[in-house]
């Protein structure tokens, strides 16, 4: 992807231009997610074997089950990049008057209010009031009624998508197959076996943050693989958007 700036610049003059490949994208931003993961269980392991909890607060600065934290912020912005492309094609696609374009806009608001829910945790906010409205007692199971009809709610979004999806081309079925099934698996299906095991031992101990990190490894993965997707679908359709795509030189 060559990313040239519609200004003269000297370097551009000279023949000479920055390359940045959909493939060397989701390798760096897989890298950041890889170190952030590792930092995480070194950080625990400092904690729980080593006995030191904080480290001069490292610790807690790359623990992924805390909110204001180095891979949290990560995430939003995984998700925020990925609204922002998705508002790209829209944006492409309403100036061509494409029958989809509805469609690429409102997954790009939806991913738009995934990055604020991950920045601001909306949605552990609106929990307790869910949960107390269940009868529910005990944080993990009150955090748990919020997740099922979330998931309910995923469930029912993804079929109203179906066609959608079908109409896209074969590879970039699959892609975003995968990706939303990797994103889903860990936001969804890992998020609930966490709380169980929370609601089960009640305990935050090194099982229950091993856990935690194939939860966020998931999510974030699974946002790199849909950036990615996009980032190889811009390339292939608009060629000649304002990011250019190409082969690295």
């Amino acid at each position: 992807m060559s990313v040239l700036s519609s200004i003269p610049s000297p370097l551009a003059a000279r023949g000479h231009h920055i390359t940045l490949t959909a493939r060397s994208c989701a390798v760096f931003l897989g890298g950041v997610a890889g170190l952030l993961l590792l930092a995480h269980l070194v950080g625990q392991l400092m904690k729980f074997v080593a006995g030191r909890d904080t480290v001069y607060g490292l610790v807690p600065l790359f623990d992924l089950d805390q909110e204001r934290s180095i891979p949290a912020m990560y995430s939003a912005t995984l998700l925020l990049l990925a609204a922002f492309l998705l508002g790209v094609i829209a944006r492409l696609q309403w100036r061509e008057q494409a029958g989809e374009r509805w469609a690429w806009l409102t997954l790009a608001l939806g991913f738009l209010f995934m990055a604020c829910d991950e920045a601001v945790s909306l949605h552990e906010l609106l929990s307790r009031p869910v949960g107390e409205l269940l009868g529910q007692t005990s944080e993990p199971l009150i955090l748990l009624s919020w997740v099922l009809p979330s998931g309910a709610l995923v469930v029912v979004l993804g079929a109203l998508y179906l066609p959608f999806l079908w109409r896209l081309p074969a590879k970039y079925r699959k892609l975003f197959t995968l990706s939303g099934a990797m994103f889903v698996g860990g936001a969804v299906g890992m998020e609930i076996v966490d709380l169980l095991w929370l609601e089960v031992w009640g305990a935050r101990d090194l099982i229950y943050n091993l856990l935690i990190m194939v939860e966020e490894g998931l999510e974030m993965f699974g946002a790199i693989a849909f950036i990615f997707s996009l980032l190889l679908y811009i390339e292939e359709f608009y060629p000649e958007a304002g990011l250019r795509f190409g082969e690295a030189v």
